[in-house]
């Protein structure tokens, strides 16, 4: 994150983004930004844990003030898809950390990714927002058998995903009326679902239901 120089306007935007917390091992954080975040509010937390990515340092704060609230949330993870293709699979692999029945969706601004466990899904996408391309990647799995209804190449168990035969990226929303797709997919093991995003708009982008036919 850029603060400096600050111009107003600049500075008018990060008065109004002001994070409750920043944690990770700060070898990136020049202290000036620390310290500009810290007068203005933020707790600034150094964690040297080198065993745990600065990701999933901030998810156990989620975790502590949820349990201090009595509450449990989804989690929205910003920026989660963009820069190094390492810190990229970092956060997807991130996804599979995350304990059921929670849910965390990865977002950038061109594309948006949750990982599905095994069951049956149903998917409502605002296609003003997202797609029409869209995909299901057997990431952290030898093979997955996944059937789908709804896509303009739907899949099914005659043909099993596994990477080496067949990866189904770049399929897309069946086509159909109305401001919302539906996609249902039944899988007996994690698949990634990922969909092509115009995602500066309002924050609930999707519907996702879990054991619906």
């Amino acid at each position: 994150m850029i603060l400096f120089p600050v111009r107003r306007n600049a500075l008018v935007k990060h008065v109004r983004y002001i994070p409750d917390h920043i944690r990770g091992d700060l070898d990136s954080l020049r202290p000036e930004v620390g310290e500009w975040y810290a007068d203005h509010g933020t707790t600034v937390t150094r964690v040297d844990d080198q065993d745990t990515t600065d990701f999933q340092k901030c998810l156990a704060i989620i975790e502590e003030v949820e349990a201090g609230r009595g509450e449990k949330h989804e989690i929205i993870v910003l920026g989660a898809l963009s820069g190094r293709f390492d810190h990229t699979m970092a956060s997807i692999h991130t996804l599979f950390l995350v304990p059921e029945p929670r849910m965390m969706y990865l977002v950038s601004g061109e594309s948006i990714a949750f990982l599905l466990r095994p069951g049956l899904h149903r998917i409502e996408c605002y296609r003003s927002l997202e797609g029409p391309t869209c995909g299901l990647i057997p990431i952290g799995v030898s093979v997955a058998k996944v059937v789908t209804k709804g896509l303009k190449w739907d899949v099914d168990k005659s043909m099993p995903l596994s990477f080496g035969k067949l990866v189904s990226t770049s399929n897309a929303f069946a086509d159909g009326i109305g401001d919302v797709a539906v996609v249902g997919i039944e899988t007996d093991a994690p698949v990634i679902w990922t969909a092509e995003g115009q995602l500066f708009g309002p924050v609930h982008l999707f519907r996702w239901y879990e054991g619906t036919d």
